[in-house]
């Protein structure tokens, strides 16, 4: 699988990436995702990816499900869920500073801080639930969730009728079995991304190419629409 077959083609960017040359990125890409934030906490390179993309931009957001109940340090230790959930919300909005469909990304975090997602995921949901809720008010859109595949079928009837961006790390499916792979999970909501590789080889030839994207590092992640 080429990613370069793929006439329309993107990329999602955190911290982790680092500084990325747009000069390159925007011409290798149709879409970038960039990561808004977590929690109380803006990425540290959200503004910077944001104002360097020249294509279509939409942002994700990570969801912090573990902080309000599972650690007592934290500043909102002991908010409830719903609160929460939408506390982050309004975070996301502020950020963002503009309005742009919006990913809620959804999965386990670290062991040495926060329980495996599928230990709590009647909190998740709550949270979850409420954090889209608001966004959706405040930018008047429908706003989407980024998922693995298998988490697809955990979710309750009312986030499945969402735009989904989903990961399934496979070269060997083309976009029409994914979606129909969503579908079996119950999946009603259309499918707009396919992240299928972490690793940034574009052509797979077993090396990574992030920066020949413009990337710092020759592994990011690859989406197609």
């Amino acid at each position: 699988m080429n990613f370069f077959d793929y006439p329309i083609r993107g990329v999602d960017l955190s911290t982790y990436d680092g500084a990325v040359n747009w000069d390159v990125l925007n011409t290798k890409v149709q879409f970038v995702i960039p990561r808004i934030g977590y929690g109380n906490t803006m990425d540290a390179q959200f503004r910077a990816n944001w104002a360097g993309c020249r294509v279509v931009k939409q942002g994700y957001w990570y969801l912090d499900y573990y902080s309000n109940w599972y650690n007592p340090q934290s500043s909102v230790y002991g908010i409830g869920n719903y609160d929460w959930g939408r506390r982050q919300a309004q975070n996301c909005y502020k950020f963002m500073g503009e309005n742009a469909l919006v990913w809620l990304d959804i999965e386990s975090a670290g062991a040495s801080y926060s329980p495996a997602i599928s230990t709590v995921w009647t909190r998740v949901q709550e949270i979850a639930r409420a954090f889209l809720e608001k966004i959706d008010e405040l930018n008047g859109m429908t706003n989407g969730i980024y998922c693995s595949l298998s988490l697809t079928k955990e979710f309750t009837a009312w986030f499945k009728t969402r735009p989904l961006w989903v990961a399934w790390y496979t070269r060997l499916k083309t976009p029409e079995q994914v979606k129909a792979a969503c579908a079996s999970n119950g999946w009603t909501g259309r499918v707009w991304y396919w992240q299928y590789a972490s690793d940034g080889d574009t052509d797979a030839d077993g090396d990574g190419d992030g920066k020949s994207l413009g990337l710092t590092r020759n592994v990011g992640d690859l989406d197609i629409w």
